[in-house]
């Protein structure tokens, strides 16, 4: 894919998928790292569209507090103990980062962001899967969320099947433009 090609398809993202869950009044997003990561590093970047999501709500509900004590919490519906989920601070960010099992056995994320049978089953309004195959043992922990964002350089995976949004492409390219391009949306 070329770079003009990549740049419309993420802004067609961002304008269709992406800024409609930011403007509901309380968004809950996941942004998931699979073995497409490749690294530790590369997980950085999921961990970095995290922040600048989180940071994009967080400016937004400032900008449209009705007043300064008004809090929000996070309704995530997460399977397991509480005393170990790793969703944002105090349990109250509207962003979360999550990880496939390839991405934790590879060392590339810590076990507490495991999404799937083995882990954490979570129901976002939009989960964002970069590099992430989608087994039948991850899907089952994301599978209800409202809408799926697949961002894969392998369009045959089983993610696209139920994905309601994709960019087929390097994630190692695509991130990074989709940060930076949100931080100016």
């Amino acid at each position: 894919m070329q770079k003009r090609d990549i740049n419309d398809k993420i802004q067609s993202v961002l304008k269709d998928v992406i800024l409609p869950i930011l403007e509901l009044p309380d968004p809950k997003i996941v942004v998931s790292g699979g073995r497409g990561v490749g690294s530790a590093e590369g997980f950085r970047l999921v961990e970095n569209l995290a922040e600048t999501l989180r940071n994009k709500i967080e400016a937004s509900k400032k900008n449209n507090e009705a007043s300064p004590d008004t809090e929000t919490e996070i309704s995530l519906m997460i399977s397991g103990d509480s005393d170990s989920i790793p969703w944002g601070p105090l349990n109250k960010s509207p962003v979360s980062v999550g990880a496939s099992r390839a991405a934790v056995v590879s060392g590339f994320a810590p076990r507490k962001y495991l999404i799937g049978i083995n882990g954490r089953t979570v129901t976002p309004d939009l989960y964002i899967a970069c590099g992430i195959s989608g087994s039948l043992q991850h899907r089952f922990g994301m599978t209800d969320s409202k809408q799926i964002l697949a961002i894969n350089d392998d369009h045959t995976v089983p993610i696209f099947e139920i994905a309601t949004a994709g960019i087929i492409g390097d994630l190692h390219e695509i991130l990074p433009i989709l940060t930076e391009q949100l931080k100016t949306f």
